[in-house]
């Protein structure tokens, strides 16, 4: 085939630097580093010796090929960010600790890179507007609310259609015990902009906001030491009617995740979901439906899944809109904000954090 023949050259992929290398960090490296469209560039963490890291990375993320460059270790994520790689990077992956979320996201925005931070987007919402002023045209921002690629949410979302509208909504998510190690950023309310609904909670959060839409009356209550809370309490008013109540919690018996969904012709009911540790599975999505011709409701369809791709489908989607330009379908700028916008207003009506 001549070159005038040829179709288009296929893109380079992605260069991408992890900031932060710990739990989350290794994480999305390792995705990074198995993505067709995407080469795993640098890494960052105070951790970090650089030789040693090196080396570790070599053989952590696999053999590199001879025309791909080594994976760069970093000690700083400014050093990181300012770092003159070639080529240079065109992508950052945020995985610090919550009070550096906004600082580093606008800072890697303001280098012309494409973003993907875990949650939270920041720690307050004012926070945030640094993030948004730095967003530029043609840069996807993207934030790690994984929970919404689970298996039986996105099973639950296509059944609404045929059971909806929501009505109510409980949701439980909670960890078995509050083990804090001393001096890690997330025992510090001020480090972390929170206790467990700043941790954890955020996700059901984000999952109410994606069944149930805006919610615009907030009573909530807290428990727990100062502005690190181990219990929050919310019952929500959503614009559409529906009421939901949360309860996130560090201080469960067991691990557990537990959204019900009653809806005006049947409820749904996810119980469970799969994670890195597996202590919250199985992860199972219960299906009740009104029959239309006598209103009962007969014995629920039961779906359990096996695998959670959710971290996957996240950065294949990220990976995407960075390289076509489309947008991020849920879990963008928009969604982050108002997501963290109701967690703010859970916090102010419980008490103040600080």
């Amino acid at each position: 085939m001549s070159s005038a023949e040829a179709g288009p050259a296929e893109a380079p992929p992605l260069r991408v630097a992890v900031l932060g290398h710990g739990v989350m960090g290794r994480r999305r490296a390792a995705l990074v580093a198995a993505h067709p469209g995407l080469t795993l560039a640098a890494v960052c963490d105070p951790a970090l010796e650089a030789l040693e890291a090196l080396e570790k990375l070599t053989g952590l993320y696999g053999p590199r090929e001879p025309a791909r460059p080594p994976v760069a270790a970093f000690t700083g994520w400014r050093e990181a960010l300012a770092a003159p790689l070639e080529p240079p990077l065109d992508a950052a992956m945020v995985c610090l600790p919550n009070d550096l979320n906004a600082e580093v996201t606008a800072a890697a925005l303001a280098r012309g890179l494409h973003v993907l931070c875990e949650k939270p987007p920041a720690r307050t919402v004012a926070e945030l507007e640094a993030v948004a002023a730095a967003l530029r045209p043609g840069l996807t921002l993207a934030y790690g609310f994984n929970h919404r690629r689970h298996g039986s949410v996105k099973d639950a979302r296509a059944l609404l259609d045929e059971l909806g509208p929501v009505l109510h909504l409980r949701g439980v998510y909670g960890k078995s015990a509050v083990s804090e190690i001393p001096g890690n950023w997330r025992g510090d309310p001020v480090r972390a902009g929170g206790g467990i609904l700043m941790d954890q909670g955020i996700h059901m959060v984000d999952l109410m906001r994606c069944f149930a839409g805006p919610f615009d009356e907030v009573l909530a209550m807290r428990r727990g030491p100062g502005g690190h809370e181990e219990d929050a309490f919310a019952l929500l008013r959503a614009r559409s009617g529906a009421v939901a109540s949360l309860h996130s919690s560090a201080t469960q018996w067991r691990h557990r995740f537990s959204l019900h969904l009653g809806c005006a012709r049947g409820a749904l009911e996810l119980d469970g979901i799969l994670s890195g540790s597996m202590s919250y599975a199985p992860e199972i999505l219960r299906i009740w439906r009104r029959a239309p011709d006598t209103g009962r409701v007969g014995a629920p369809e039961e779906r359990r899944y096996q695998r959670d791709d959710s971290w996957r489908e996240e950065v294949d989607a990220f990976a995407l809109a960075a390289a076509s330009g489309a947008g991020i379908e849920g879990g963008g700028l928009a969604d982050a904000r108002a997501t963290l916008a109701l967690v703010e207003r859970i916090y102010d009506a419980a008490s103040p954090r600080r």
